[in-house]
């Protein structure tokens, strides 16, 4: 965490530097073009304890901006573990759609995850969840539950929400949510239409739903985020690739 908090003073420019950072610590390039092995290495001499009481004095809203920074980290490992199990293999039309097939998933793991951070929702497991399956005979885990919303959020519509099991077990969401007495909210962020897409918008309006598409995903994202989420958001989010700009090179 000691070369993320590094990061962390580089990207937001702060007055003077972090006391109780070491040097080693400090990224020499951008979060984009930082390898990301660079996160994992060691840092000698670091008072973890310390620095923290300084960072959290330093920046507002610390624990969100670390978790956004950790969601960040997490996507660059994800893709650079896919370029190396791809690596030697020959560029064959199945390889490359294999490729595209597990970058998108890595996408909709990255947004969603960055998309309750902005949202402040709460995750759910089945044996705590207020969500019911229809019928009420079994609780549905839930990703993102903001008052009386259920989130259901996706990269693209055939992407599986991250409390599913599959897109079968996916399509029953805003259902569940009306059983159970909340408001669902579909966030697709990519604005590429199709029959499930639109499937999907229908049957969540069908439950008292309400839907963002595209830029308006972004933008309810954004308004609900914290300002230096918000930032955060801007800055990495709405091009998720650009972020792996040094795990891809790699690969060409």
């Amino acid at each position: 965490m000691t070369r993320l908090v590094g990061q962390m003073e580089a990207a937001f420019a702060i007055r003077g530097r972090l006391q109780n950072l070491p040097d080693c610590a400090r990224p020499e390039r951008s979060f984009a073009d930082t390898p990301s092995v660079w996160f994992s290495q060691p840092v000698p001499g670091v008072d973890w304890p310390v620095l923290e009481r300084e960072a959290r004095a330093t920046f507002g809203d610390f624990d969100i901006l670390l978790t956004v920074f950790q969601c960040m980290f997490s996507f660059k490992e994800q893709v650079a573990l896919l370029l190396e199990d791809l690596r030697g293999l020959s560029p064959s039309e199945e390889n490359i759609k294999q490729l595209e097939r597990h970058r998108a998933e890595a996408v909709h793991h990255f947004l969603s995850n960055i998309s309750r951070v902005a949202l402040r929702g709460r995750v759910y497991p089945a044996e705590a969840s207020p969500l019911w399956g229809v019928g009420g005979g079994y609780k549905r885990s839930a990703e993102c539950v903001c008052g009386p919303y259920v989130y259901h959020l996706k990269y693209r519509a055939q992407d599986v929400a991250l409390s599913r099991n599959d897109l079968g077990d996916d399509m029953s969401m805003a259902a569940d949510c009306s059983y159970s007495g909340y408001t669902p909210r579909l966030l697709i962020f990519d604005e590429t239409p199709s029959p499930l897409r639109d499937w999907l918008e229908s049957t969540c309006r069908g439950h008292g739903g309400e839907v963002f598409l595209g830029e308006a995903a972004w933008a309810h994202v954004i308004e609900q985020a914290s300002p230096i989420v918000r930032i955060c958001i801007e800055r990495y989010s709405r091009d998720p690739l650009a972020l792996v700009a040094a795990e891809q090179s790699g690969a060409a």
